[in-house]
């Protein structure tokens, strides 16, 4: 069994002092940092591989924490932070280390092969999507308000990641020995605690007027996305766009490959999976894995599991630019295909925005399917459970499909018939209290979005794509980001 280093015992430590001390629960802790029930169980215990920088990070937002555990933890980042960037700037300088993706994903395989899954009961996530439902409930029941509301929740939730992100960050900016920035910081730390004690008062009588009334139980869930287009995209974080953008995806995901063709003139659903994930063969039929490729050359320059595990994190946060990147590669070499009819094909798809969104949502599923084969926690539970129900129900839908395929049903009916499979499978579902509350938030941010900023991103998405394959200029000529 592999040794522990002294740094993932100290942090350990630190954290079975805090949870005795205070009598915590590991679900307590959990809730507090962020943390999922398992990784805090598994640091309390001094077990499994180093902690990655995110993971301290999260510790750090523990109030409990004495001062010298803050320092200790801190250290610890700075030397983890000084380590990484130094093997970075020698990967760089060497260029790419001499590996192949095969032996690269292997080694992933290999470390990520631990089962993850806690189990829980569907009660529970039935208790947090109805707290949605009761809200939309409410919103139909008073049209008049529903800006002030979409707007009210949009700000709680920015308030409340922006105060987390400042405090960790003032925590690691401090420095406990220096006399001179201790004396000068001394009355703005005060004028801010006067200024958040007095904010903390308003909020408090606000919740003090607020009258909870149980609400009846309605039936259908209220389509609300035509009454927030008007919320400007600018206020959404980058994290709530990578919400929104990745629910699109899961819903735009179809139950077989050949039901992306839509036009004859465009590459099929099966081509572009092929030049997307590749496929096994002998020499002549053999196509390499893009997205393979693709993270191969992002892990290349790890020099231990550790710092593997922290770039399949980063990979998996930023999986839509990556899946725009395997977007792009694919497009580019199929462009450049030694068969003149398929590459001419790819070349006029190139500037379809129908099929470049068909490619984009193909690029982000095998993307998201090879991480999940990995290990790697996708952050985000909606298009995890769609790709685990697609797979599981594969045999009941596909029938579906069949009679629609002979002319025994119409295409409204096969589609109704499929989402109704897919909404009971996600409500029997069992998850622990965080994915589940992590599902109904990724729900609530993806209606709040709205139909028109939904296709504002996903048309950026695509020019942005199209810009990059055929050199182009972009159609959009605003200054602000894809997300």
């Amino acid at each position: 069994m592999k040794k522990n280093n002294e740094k993932t015992t100290v942090v350990s430590d630190i954290l079975k002092r805090i949870k005795e001390t205070n009598k915590y629960s590991t679900y307590k802790i959990s809730k507090t940092t962020g943390l999922s029930e398992k990784t805090v169980k598994k640091i309390l215990e001094n077990t499994g591989s180093n902690l990655a920088i995110k993971t301290i990070k999260k510790i750090l937002l523990l109030e409990e924490l004495e001062k010298d555990d803050k320092e200790e933890l801190k250290n610890i980042i700075s030397k983890k932070t000084e380590k990484s960037t130094k093997i970075k700037k020698i990967n760089n300088k060497n260029n790419i280390q001499k590996k192949t993706y095969e032996e690269i994903i292997q080694k992933i395989e290999k470390f990520f092969s631990k089962d993850r899954k806690k189990y829980y009961t569907k009660e529970q996530l039935k208790e947090y999507e109805q707290e949605i439902i009761e809200t939309y409930d409410l919103m139909r029941d008073e049209k008049s308000d529903f800006s002030k509301i979409a707007s009210i929740n949009r700000e709680l939730i920015n308030i409340n990641k922006m105060l987390e992100e400042s405090f960790l960050k003032l925590e690691l900016l401090f420095e406990e020995d220096n006399d001179f920035l201790k004396k000068k910081i001394r009355r703005p730390l005060l004028s801010t605690i006067k200024n958040l004690e007095f904010k903390k008062g308003k909020l408090e009588d606000l919740v003090n007027t607020i009258t909870v009334e149980k609400l009846e139980k309605k039936e259908k869930k209220m389509d609300i996305s035509n009454l927030i287009t008007e919320v400007p995209l600018s206020k959404f974080t980058r994290e709530q766009k990578r919400i929104a953008i990745l629910v699109w995806v899961a819903q735009n995901i179809k139950i077989r490959l050949k039901y992306y063709n839509f036009d004859k003139k465009v590459p099929t659903g099966y081509s572009t999976r092929l030049w997307v994930d590749g496929r096994k063969g002998n020499q002549k039929t053999k196509m390499e894995s893009t997205v393979l490729n693709n993270i191969a050359m992002n892990i290349g320059s790890a020099s231990d599991e550790e710092e593997i595990k922290d770039i399949m994190c980063e990979i998996s946060e930023g999986i839509i630019e990556n899946a725009m990147i395997v977007t792009e590669e694919f497009l580019k070499a199929a462009r450049n295909a030694k068969t003149p009819a398929v590459r001419n094909r790819y070349i006029k798809a190139s500037n379809n925005p129908e099929y470049l969104k068909v490619a984009f949502v193909i690029s982000t599923l095998y993307y998201a399917k090879r991480l999940k084969g990995l290990g790697q926690d996708l952050n985000h539970k909606v298009l995890e459970i769609r790709i685990q129900s697609l797979d599981e129900k594969k045999k009941e839908l596909d029938g579906i499909w069949k009679e629609y395929g002979k002319g025994n049903i119409d295409y409204l009916e096969a589609t109704e018939r499929t989402d109704r499979i897919l909404e009971i499978y996600e409500s029997q579902i069992t998850l622990s209290n965080l994915d589940a509350e992590k599902m109904v938030e990724e729900k609530m941010i993806y209606s709040l979005m709205g139909e028109k900023n939904l296709e504002i991103l996903v048309e950026k998405i695509v020019d942005n794509i199209r810009e990059r394959v055929t050199g182009q200029i972009s159609l959009f000529k605003d200054e602000e980001t894809i997300y």
